[in-house]
């Protein structure tokens, strides 16, 4: 049976998740307590009242399916419903369940939920060692329209760097001002075909709060340049269910000096570790060489290789 996620599955999930991603959760060291815990949150009646208006406002945020089997979680499927998208994620079947098409029906599922929100395409990440999930996702229609790669870097008692008279640029906390170019900075990284599917949008840089709370995390941002016009941005999260931290891709514009683009990110890892992270991990997308050489001066190591797939709603 094909349904929606109930509170009575956080525990099911949680298992899933930590069996089903070895590679993933090497990265991020998932803790699944703390992730039930966050999934059982997520019904708690404030956050439930505050993403029932969201969706007043903006529409659906997010659908979690499940195929149930004689009492048992068999599959999932995560969706988050993007401007122009919906993206998957979480895409599990059970060992017992296996090749019973319950991973296509899953899947399926959040295809037609992206196409009757208005999304023109659903889209998804897969590791590009993953065959039997790339020979399904194409089976299905997908193909890929990027590659990326997560990055790692271990943190040590990391500090931030001191301002310096001769800095024309200051490295300050992001503003809400500051959202309009960074978006021009970020666009210009795109390909068009990408730039179709996903663009970007204020809500980028501005939305990681909401973000934060529903997930139980604590999040900082910063850009270098004045109020309104900066030429680089880094956000940084930590939380409970994750071991490692987080880095955004780093947005930089080309004509940022590579010193100041480098402090920047200097400044999201000495927070991180600040607040007693082990660890840092960033996912990279596309070809953007000036954020790829500010993260391997900062000492990341290429990790697990990704593809970008994406398929019409209608097709």
């Amino acid at each position: 049976m094909l349904r929606r996620f109930r509170r009575s599955d956080a525990t099911g999930l949680s298992t899933l998740v930590d069996r089903h991603f070895p590679e993933e959760n090497r990265l991020l060291g998932m803790r699944p307590i703390e992730f039930k815990k966050i999934v059982e949150r997520s019904f708690r009646l404030d956050l439930r009242i505050l993403i029932a208006l969201v969706r007043l406002v903006k529409g659906p945020i997010f659908d979690l399916f499940v195929v149930e089997v004689d009492g048992r979680i068999a599959a999932t499927a995560f969706l988050v419903y993007l401007r122009s998208a919906g993206y998957i994620g979480m895409v599990m079947v059970d060992d017992p369940f296996r090749r019973r098409g319950y991973a296509a029906e899953v899947v399926r599922a959040c295809i037609d939920h992206a196409g009757r929100s208005g999304r023109a395409y659903a889209m998804l990440d897969v590791l590009a060692n993953n065959d039997p999930a790339l020979r399904l996702y194409q089976k299905l229609g997908f193909h890929e329209i990027q590659r990326g790669r997560y990055y790692s870097l271990g943190l040590a008692h990391r500090v931030a760097p001191a301002p310096t008279p001769e800095e024309g640029e200051p490295i300050r906390p992001f503003e809400r001002r500051d959202a309009r170019e960074l978006v021009r900075i970020a666009a210009a990284e795109l390909p068009p075909e990408v730039a179709a599917v996903t663009p970007v949008e204020a809500s980028d840089f501005t939305s990681a709060p909401f973000a934060a709370r529903a997930f139980l995390s604590e999040t900082e941002a910063w850009v270098v340049g004045p109020p309104g016009r900066p030429r680089g941005f880094v956000r940084a999260t930590v939380a409970p269910a994750m071991e490692a931290a987080n880095l955004t891709h780093p947005i930089l514009d080309p004509t940022l000096p590579d010193e100041l683009g480098s402090r920047l990110i200097e400044q999201a890892l000495a927070w991180a570790s600040a607040k007693g992270a082990p660890s840092i991990v960033t996912e990279l997308k596309g070809s953007v060489p000036k954020a790829e050489a500010a993260l391997r001066t900062a000492g990341f190591v290429p990790e697990l290789e990704l593809l970008t797939l994406v398929r019409s709603t209608t097709g």
